[in-house]
């Protein structure tokens, strides 16, 4: 069953101004008049789904991606008629043609989509596709919408055929001298589908042929000559011949379309429905809204940060707010001074219940919780009439009996200014027990009043909840922060100073309010002084975390790249030793060899010189590494702080070991390492950082053995990787590169892969199209020779299909 809104209600909020903004956002004229009319959900089944596509559609739009939507137009009637048998025109056949058009472009992005938007997938399995009899509808019909030439193998003919007896009928009798001097005007038109020629009135006899009337000034007469009789007749005929291949063709395609009207009509909705869901999602973004969490009814209502959308589409600053009830809870009792907000934050809740029954998303922050009411009420604004001869006082009092009369549990009600225009002590008095009466009838209400009893009932009855609207005594204006658990002050003194009301009225008007009144607006104005003191200190602290954060973000990123840096300019220059080293040994090797020779045997002690001034080469770049082990790995570990059993860092194994015994006189002790045990010295034992260090000894290439024999590199740890369990395709680990020469194409995506890589992504996916093949086929060679590129596939159905290409990361 749907909710209960009155037509009043829609209008105290001013329903019809958001969904004409939804409207403005669709593309459209189906879908923007099903904005304008949208119902609200009739249950949570619908409501959630209705929720679930504006999600999937807004995280489309946050990914920049697009659905084709084209602008659709509505094809309805059409459709019908041609399930009938019916000729459609040609406007009629282009709109059928645009509708299949956006159908299956719509439809392929959305099975590019549907691991990211299911719901929104499942809605485009009704898309009808069928791109052939789009593409012939489309190319039928020029941008006039004439048929043109090609749509049949005799309409050219045809056409050629008219415009060759056009000429001879008419041409060549105004180039002609026999009517030189009888012609009104060096012209020719059409009467009664004929050609006739502007004779002179005076010369009228002079011209044999059919009249066919005469100009407004009767200067004129127009004649159809003798001899263009038989021409205009076979003219005629010829033309009628194209006319009827027109309609023949106009009759072909009517009956495709009326082979396909059914599913056409269903396609119509679901275009309309999907229309309907991004236009969702565009408002979304445009009032920077979250979804609402349901809850069910009867529970409490929770705001977060919520701004009022009216507000937000007129560009007007908004102060957000937290408007909320706590469980249990059912009258929230808004305070505060005249022009405070007391009523924008009474319509933001209204607003934010109806866009959620609506299945729209609303202007406030994540965790925001609005109930599924069954009803929405409100009393706002002067409802006196001078044609029923009712007051402000009986007007309010009419519409609060039609509410109750309607209201069903757990519904909402907003009431402004609750029973105001009568006397305040009865009217303060009649307030409370409307309320109360609300409340115990399990109601939810937000009310606004500047009745004193009303402030005072949270204290007594756990069913109500105070919010006050803050209001700056240093800055004499309104704060328009609601502080919630505090009452608010009216203010009406003040009020009336700063808007320019006489100061000695005033003043007179304080004094009559008694000492008592002004005690407790004393009271009430140093709790909101106080209040807006803290909000601004909780600001001022709130930019300062917001500063360090920023600080600390920038420093840890500085410290990383130092890090990187050092450790690169280290690792270049043991390569670089390391090269050196390799060659010399080569050289030895090579030198070696020629020794064999009688010829350079002489030359042996040159030999060994060279092969010892290798053998220092590689031994200064075993203690460079061993010296850049030690100092990454830190100071020694204390004496005091060794057990026996503990797992310790072995700077000259170079790996990790379990301590076997405690230091001997000589500073000795026994390590474990695997099935190796080893006595060494008490210094070259770490424990900070170990992990760090094993993890750097297996991130490490090849190492250099004493006597310079180079040890295998560790082989690299590999992670399992299935393809069947590849992570899901998203914006961030996805290029597009369609439409790009294949230079521009590659650069692009090793640019893309390498900053994957960085962030140790594990696959990536590329878009290239299909097109001729050519650009899919240079990706992927290059891929087989891309230091990124462990292996690559090509996409599944979900992904793309061929026209994506998945890689996985090294």
């Amino acid at each position: 069953m749907r909710p209960t809104v009155p037509e009043k209600t829609r209008r105290h909020l001013e329903w019809g101004r958001v969904l004409e903004r939804l409207a403005e956002h669709c593309r459209g004229p189906v879908a923007a008049h099903a904005a304008r009319t949208l119902p609200f959900a009739e249950d949570g089944d619908e409501l959630r789904d209705r929720l679930a596509r504006v999600n999937e559609a807004r995280a489309l739009l946050d990914g920049r991606r697009y659905a084709p939507l084209g602008n659709p137009p509505d094809i309805d009637r059409p459709a019908s008629l041609a399930a009938r048998g019916g000729l459609l025109d040609p406007e009629d056949l282009v709109a059928i043609g645009a509708h299949l058009e956006s159908a299956w472009r719509t439809r392929g992005f959305l099975a590019e989509v549907e691991h990211q938007a299911p719901t929104l997938a499942a809605v485009g399995e009704a898309l009808v596709d069928l791109p052939d009899l789009a593409r012939e509808l489309l190319e039928t019909f020029d941008e006039r919408g004439d048929v043109v030439d090609s749509a049949s193998g005799e309409l050219g003919l045809l056409r050629t055929r008219v415009g060759h007896l056009h000429k001879q009928s008419i041409h060549g009798l105004l180039g002609g001298p026999e009517y030189a001097d009888l012609l009104q005007d060096d012209y020719y038109t059409i009467r009664e589908d004929r050609y006739v020629l502007p004779i002179k009135s005076g010369h009228k006899r002079h011209v044999p042929g059919i009249v066919h009337g005469w100009s407004a000034s009767g200067a004129t007469v127009y004649i159809e000559p003798q001899p263009v009789v038989e021409a205009n007749n076979r003219l005629l005929m010829a033309q009628a011949d194209v006319d009827r291949e027109i309609r023949r063709v106009l009759l072909r395609l009517s009956k495709r379309v009326g082979q396909h009207a059914a599913a056409i009509r269903e396609s119509q909705a679901a275009l309309t429905l999907l229309d309907l869901s991004f236009a969702a999602g565009h408002l979304s973004v445009e009032l920077k809204c979250t979804a609402p969490e349901l809850a069910e009814p009867g529970d409490a209502f929770a705001l977060r940060q919520a701004r009022h959308p009216l507000l937000l589409l007129s560009e007007v600053a908004v102060i957000p707010n937290d408007i909320l009830l706590d469980p249990g809870q059912r009258v929230l009792v808004v305070t505060g001074p005249n022009t405070g907000g007391k009523t924008v934050a009474l319509k933001t809740v209204g607003l934010c219940a109806l866009m959620t029954l609506a299945g729209l998303h609303i202007p406030a922050a994540e965790r925001s919780r609005m109930p599924i009411y069954p009803g929405v009420f409100t009393d706002i604004g002067d409802e006196q009439s001078l044609d029923e001869s009712t007051s402000t006082f009986s007007g309010h009092i009419a519409n609060l009996k039609a509410i109750l009369n309607d209201l069903r549990p757990n519904a909402l009600v907003l009431l402004d200014e609750l029973v105001v225009g009568t006397d305040p002590l009865q009217g303060a008095a009649l307030a409370q027990a409307i309320l109360e009466g609300l409340a115990a009838r399990d109601t939810t209400v937000v009310v606004t009043t500047h009745y004193e009893p009303l402030k005072a009932l949270p204290y007594d009855n756990p069913l109500f909840r105070n919010g006050a609207v803050g209001y700056d005594a240093d800055a004499e204006r309104p704060t328009y922060r609601l502080a919630l658990d505090l009452p608010g002050a009216s203010s009406a003194l003040q009020t009336a100073r700063r808007l320019g009301l006489d100061p000695s009225m005033v003043d007179r008007a304080a004094a009559l309010a008694g000492p008592q009144q002004r005690h407790l607006e004393s009271v009430i104005g140093r709790l909101e002084a106080e209040l807006a003191r803290v909000n601004r200190e909780r600001e001022q602290v709130e930019r300062e975390r917001r500063r360090l954060e920023v600080a600390r973000t920038e420093v840890e990123a500085t410290r990383d790249r130092l890090k990187a840096r050092i450790k690169d300019v280290v690792h270049r220059e043991r390569d670089e030793a390391l090269r050196k080293a390799r060659q010399a040994r080569e050289e030895i090797d090579r030198l070696a060899r020629d020794l064999r020779k009688p010829a350079h045997r002489k030359d042996a002690d040159w030999l060994e010189a060279q092969k010892s001034a290798a053998q220092r080469v590689i031994e200064d770049a075993v203690k460079a590494e061993f010296a850049e082990r030690e100092a990454s790995a830190g100071p020694p570990t204390a004496v005091q702080d060794l057990r026996i059993g503990q797992r310790v860092w072995v700077l000259s194994l170079d790996n990790e070991g379990e301590l076997l015994t405690l230091p001997d006189d000589k500073g000795r002790v026994e390590v474990r390492a695997g099935i190796m045990t080893a006595r060494v010295d008490v210094s070259e034992l770490r424990l900070r950082g170990l992990r760090d260090r094993k993890r750097a000894k297996q991130d490490r290439g090849p190492t250099v053995e004493p006597g310079g024999a180079l040890a295998p590199a560790p082989a690299p740890k590999v992670e399992a990787f299935d393809w069947d369990n590849v992570p899901p395709q998203t914006p961030s680990n996805t290029v597009d590169v369609r439409g790009q020469r294949a230079d521009e194409a590659i650069d692009a995506v090793e640019r893309f892969l390498d900053s994957l890589y960085e962030n140790d992504a594990p696959v990536a996916f590329i878009i290239h199209g299909h097109g001729t093949g050519a650009l899919k086929r240079e990706i992927r060679g290059w891929l087989s020779r891309c230091r990124y590129a462990v292996e690559h596939r090509r996409g599944l159905r979900h992904e793309g299909g061929d026209g994506v290409t998945a890689v996985r990361l090294a």
